[in-house]
């Protein structure tokens, strides 16, 4: 996956530390189903329904299909949210 600065429609502000914890509280109660895909040869996978994730962080364009980007974005605003809690339990 790539992603061209010229394909960026608007720079998006970046997420705060309080968005970041609430994607880690949705994590938690996202399911991650056992998926045999089609197109992807019949083979088992382990991942979210694309419906259960677009409603539950409202990303993408196509509620049948989680892209790259938005799964990548969601897990490193959750690593970022979970490094700080790590952080402050480290360092009091």
């Amino acid at each position: 996956m790539r992603i061209l600065a010229e394909e960026i429609i608007e720079q998006p502000p970046d997420l705060s530390e309080a968005e970041q914890d609430v994607i880690v509280a949705q994590l938690l109660t996202l399911r991650i189903a056992k998926l045999t895909i089609s197109t992807e040869g019949g083979g088992l996978h382990y991942g979210p329904l694309a419906v259960e994730f677009a409603q539950m962080f409202g990303l993408g364009d196509d509620a049948s299909r989680i892209r790259d980007i938005d799964v990548l974005g969601i897990l490193l605003a959750a690593v970022k949210s979970l490094a700080r809690r790590v952080e402050a339990l480290e360092n009091p």
